[in-house]
């Protein structure tokens, strides 16, 4: 079971890459990145079903807030299931951007302005969903 979904635009795969590298450095290693070589879709294998068996099987989703993220259908779609799915969401902003409609509901972690303190939060955030990489089990 992956323990936590990283939703981004493609667009944004960089910032994407730069979260997961965070969350392995935190000790995570149950992570679902869509580009990774080893977690990630499979050359051949149907994106779409595997998008939704990881949102189904994970504990959380961080989206990964900009403007490609807002505009995405996709992203979208990978929120509406996980909300369905009553998954710990956590909105990050990685690039300045106004997600009020869609996470009005959600305490957002502003990585923009001061980064260290935004990571500090989705750490002890993680934490509190159950989410210590100590617990996690592959």
């Amino acid at each position: 079971m992956t323990a936590i979904f990283i939703s981004h635009s493609s667009a944004d795969n960089a910032a994407a890459a730069e979260m997961k590298a965070w969350l392995e450095a935190q000790g995570h290693t149950s992570l679902f990145l869509d580009f990774d070589p080893e977690a990630g879709i499979k050359g051949g294998s149907g994106w779409e079903q595997t998008l939704y068996r990881q949102l189904r099987q994970c504990q959380a989703v961080i989206a990964l807030l900009t403007p490609s993220w807002l505009a995405s259908k996709w992203c979208f779609a990978e929120l509406v299931l996980a909300r369905a799915r009553d998954k710990a969401i956590f909105p990050v902003k990685v690039q300045p951007c106004e997600a009020l409609g869609v996470f009005s509901d959600t305490q957002a972690i502003d990585l923009t302005a001061e980064p260290e303190e935004g990571y500090r939060r989705l750490r002890i955030g993680l934490l509190e969903r159950g989410l210590d990489p100590q617990d996690v089990f592959q």
